[in-house]
Formats: structure tokens, C-alpha cells, sequence
């Protein structure tokens, strides 16, 4: 295959696009690399898959935007099935990625049964491998799934983590850096959910059941979003270990809890939650 380096404007889906899926996109920006910026006006319709956006060959500042043809997010439909043995656990996954931007579109995901390695992490759009500058703004997440099992089994619509665990590690994530959250409506259609915003820091294993925490989410941002758990026992935001985190603004359902250190704002937000 022969890919080119982007630059510019370029249509995904509708008639004659430039792309037919976001994953064709995807990879081209993964093989091809850029030469200035980038926005994937992405057409009304379905898309029925999840994605990988990686980093990208001679990016240096350039920006990536995978934006909706119009304002109204319930027009393009990024949507998927978690399908038994699948590599990726997730509707979209950033991976070394940088200077990313989603915008104005649907991301739904499901988990079609509780054969789908119940195990391992489920998420609308998960972090792994050291992100930075990702934005995530204006659209609507809906959580699908079901497990027919129990109720403890679903999605987490954001979280983190890192592929790369050793045996010494008891929880590894992503260091990811200058992420921003905002103006997203988080629709809980099903009670197996467990989080909307599930991020954090890394602990490492120690010597006699010790565990030494390691700060490496750095500069979140959640701002302006809307929370709408099915459950308002669930949790709507769960930040532990970060660094720098600023949650302003917000009109949340559910239960919220924050751990980190130095800058630490929750403010004006609008919080709601009933128990356990």
C-alpha cells in the first residue's frame, strides 16, 4: 500500500469520500504521516468499528481534528461491539498519540456478552502509552453495554492505561499529559457501567504488600460536561493519583472522587449523587 502524508481538509464517509472509515484514515496518518494540519470532516451516517489512532511520523506540532460535519453529535455515529478475543477493548484508542482532537460526533460501544474477557478494561476511549495535548469536546458517549452475569461488568467511557505491564507492576496506566474533557453529555443507557471518568496515576508493587504511587496523569481538564448515569449510585468521576487537575463547571449525576496533588480545583460544578 502506498500512503500519502495529509495536509489539509479531508472528507470520511458520505459519497466519493477521501476516507471511507476512520479507521482508513487512521491509518494513513499512522503510515503516511502529515505536513501540516489536519481536519476528517467525518459525514452523517454509522460507523461500525473502533479505531487506533497512533502516533504519527513528522507530526512536530501539526494538529489532528476528527470533527462532525455539522454542530449536532448525534448525526455521525462512531459505534462498536467488543467481540470475544478482540486486541483493542475499546471504541477508540489513543496510543503515543498527540495534539488529538474528537469533536461533535457519537461514541457508543457494547459488550455483546460476559464472554468478552470480562477481565480486561472496556471503555468508550482509552489512553495507553503516553499521550499528550488530546481534547475531547462536544460530543455524546452512550454506554450500551450489558453482561448478563452481573452487574459489576461494563464499560468505563474514559480511562487509562498501559499495555506494557511487567510482573512486578500492580497497576501500570498511561502517562498521559495535557488532557481536556469538556462539553460532552455522558449517557448511561445500562447498568453496567461502572465509571464515566475512570483516570489515574500508576502504583508500583513493593516489598511486603507496599505500593509506591506514581504521579503521571498530569494537567486534566474537566469542564462543562453532563453527566447522566442510569445509576446515580455509580461513579461519574474517579481521578486518583494526578497532578494538576481542574474539574470546573460540570452537571453531574453520580459520585465523584479526586486524589492527587498541587493544583487540585473542583469548582461550580452542579453534583447530584444518592449513595450505595
Amino acid at each position: 500500500n502506498v500512503y500519502c502524508a495529509l495536509n489539509g481538509t479531508y472528507t470520511i464517509g458520505d459519497i466519493s469520500p477521501q476516507f471511507k472509515s476512520f479507521t482508513q484514515a487512521a491509518t494513513n496518518l499512522k503510515f503516511g504521516g502529515v505536513l501540516g494540519n489536519v481536519i476528517f470532516n467525518i459525514q452523517e451516517g454509522r460507523y461500525n468499528e473502533n479505531v487506533v489512532i497512533d502516533s504519527i511520523p513528522n507530526q512536530q506540532n501539526f494538529s489532528i481534528n476528527w470533527q462532525g460535519a455539522t454542530a449536532d453529535s448525534t448525526k455521525a455515529v462512531l459505534a462498536y461491539t467488543n467481540k470475544l478475543n478482540d486486541a483493542v477493548f475499546a471504541v477508540v484508542q489513543f496510543n503515543k498519540a498527540k495534539n488529538q482532537t474528537i469533536k461533535n460526533i457519537t461514541i457508543q460501544g457494547k459488550i455483546a456478552s460476559s464472554g468478552v474477557n470480562s477481565d480486561v478494561f472496556k471503555s468508550l476511549i482509552i489512553f495507553s502509552n503516553k499521550n499528550k495535548n488530546i481534547t475531547i469536546t462536544g460530543n455524546r458517549l452512550i454506554d450500551s453495554s450489558y453482561n448478563v452475569n452481573s452487574n459489576n461488568v461494563g464499560l468505563k467511557f474514559i480511562t487509562n492505561r498501559n499495555d506494557e505491564l511487567s510482573s512486578n507492576i500492580a497497576d501500570v496506566r498511561s502517562a498521559d499529559s495535557s488532557i481536556l474533557i469538556a462539553g460532552n453529555n455522558f449517557k448511561q443507557v445500562n447498568t453496567s457501567a461502572l465509571e464515566m471518568i475512570g483516570l489515574a496515576g500508576s502504583t508500583t508493587s513493593g516489598y511486603s504488600g507496599t505500593f509506591t504511587v506514581v504521579h503521571n496523569l498530569n494537567n486534566l481538564q474537566i469542564r462543562n460536561n453532563s453527566f447522566d448515569p442510569l445509576l446515580l449510585s455509580k461513579s461519574a468521576i474517579n481521578i486518583n493519583f494526578a497532578d494538576s487537575v481542574i474539574i470546573r463547571g460540570n452537571n453531574i449525576n453520580g459520585a465523584v472522587s479526586v486524589r492527587g496533588k498541587d493544583l487540585m480545583i473542583v469548582d461550580k460544578n452542579n453534583i447530584y449523587h444518592e449513595g450505595l
